[in-house]
């Protein structure tokens, strides 16, 4: 029986090996390209802090949707990181969704690409996420495809949110007792 569970396991991991090279992540590029553009960055911030690099980085690629979601894209905000009262947040807006692919744009320029009868309007809500854009830009509804359009800035913006993850919330002063406690675990 023993000799059987580990047959019938082995065969199960073996066949799934088969089937995965189907699924590889490889072939989706927008994975590729957000881990590549923080990944060696991200790997040293971490490293710095004491902070296990594989795990922030899975933590931003999952949180983000690999930086697909329309909040992250306008904010530059990957680790969903709430806002302060010093922080501004980005405020509620007005957005389009392609009927067809049900993807939000933000985008005036894409946007004036689609007939009407191709998208459909929404109100969404204000984000109480940090706002990464430049500050004439920051909590606004100006110029929201402005990391799309600057992806040297983008990947700034996404440094700049994962120094602030690990130096304040997963930092030695966090406010919450949960991270402190993690932290010192990873010191120790």
């Amino acid at each position: 029986m023993k000799y059987s569970i580990h047959l019938l396991l082995f065969i199960t991991l073996f066949h799934g090996d088969i089937d995965n090279k189907k699924y590889s992540l490889r072939k989706y590029s927008h994975v590729k390209t957000f881990y590549k553009s923080i990944a060696k960055k991200a790997t040293k911030i971490c490293l710095e802090n004491n902070i296990p690099p594989a795990s922030l980085l899975a933590i931003a690629g999952l949180e983000s949707g690999w930086n697909q979601g329309y909040v992250g894209k306008i904010s530059g905000n990957i680790l969903s990181l709430n806002s302060t009262k010093k922080n501004r947040q980005l405020p509620a807006l007005y957005l389009p969704t392609l009927i067809k692919e049900n993807k939000v744009l933000f985008d005036s320029v894409k946007i004036k690409n689609y007939k009407p009868t191709e998208l459909n309007w929404k109100k969404r809500p204000e984000s109480y996420k940090k706002d990464y854009r430049p500050l004439p830009l920051r909590a606004t509804t100006f110029n929201l495809a402005y990391f799309e359009n600057n992806p040297t800035e983008k990947t700034k913006a996404h440094l700049q949110n994962i120094t602030d993850f690990v130096t304040t919330f997963i930092g030695r002063k966090s406010r919450l007792k949960v991270y402190r406690n993690a932290r010192k675990k990873m010191d120790s």
